[in-house]
């Protein structure tokens, strides 16, 4: 895929972009901290296993990345219902991999945007265009989601399966007020 100058400029504007591997969290599992950017190279690797175990989907018509991006939404919203680390493993936080997320078929915030992260960039959708983000909710609450940028719309997009899982359409990074804070923005190459 090929990206304009004009998108790439906008895409490294919009962050600051220096993509380095500095973002980390706690893992309650393990009780020490996992570096983010590893944690999706692996669960990358994992969804392809996935795919080809026919686990997941993978959806063999080229479309364009926005159709990709909405597929994967669609797919994790339809199949995997959001459930908070508390009521799912008793504990208040843990990253669980993509395996263990199509096992039990529920997942919280992270987990979602993990997943819907992962099936979208085995389906060729540009790293530079989508991000994994963590950050603060108007109601207080930590929270993940993602941000895509759409080269058709020319503009950013959050997509969160978490806080919205039928709504089946990307909100305006811009116009969406409920998401008050990013800690962090990451991908890789």
């Amino acid at each position: 895929m090929v990206i304009q100058m004009k998108s790439w400029y906008k895409i490294l504007k919009h962050f600051g972009i220096t993509i380095k591997d500095f973002f980390w969290f706690m893992d309650s599992n393990e009780l020490k901290s996992r570096s983010v950017i590893k944690y999706l190279r692996s669960n990358l690797d994992k969804t392809m296993t996935l795919v080809n175990s026919k686990k997941l989907p993978y959806w063999k018509d080229k479309r364009n990345p926005d159709d990709m991006v909405m597929m994967a939404y669609k797919w994790v919203c339809d199949n995997i219902e959001y459930k908070s680390d508390i009521l799912n493993f008793g504990r208040p936080e843990l990253w669980e991999d993509v395996d263990v997320i199509i096992d039990r078929e529920v997942a919280d915030c992270e987990s979602l945007a993990t997943l819907t992260y992962c099936l979208a960039r085995i389906h060729n959708v540009n790293p530079l265009m989508l991000y994994f983000c963590v950050g603060k909710m108007k109601n207080g609450e930590g929270h993940a989601w993602l941000e895509y940028y759409s080269e058709l719309d020319d503009d950013w997009y959050i997509v969160d399966p978490a806080y919205a899982p039928n709504l089946y359409r990307f909100r305006k990074v811009n116009k969406d007020n409920r998401y008050i804070e990013r800690w962090y923005r990451t991908t890789f190459i």
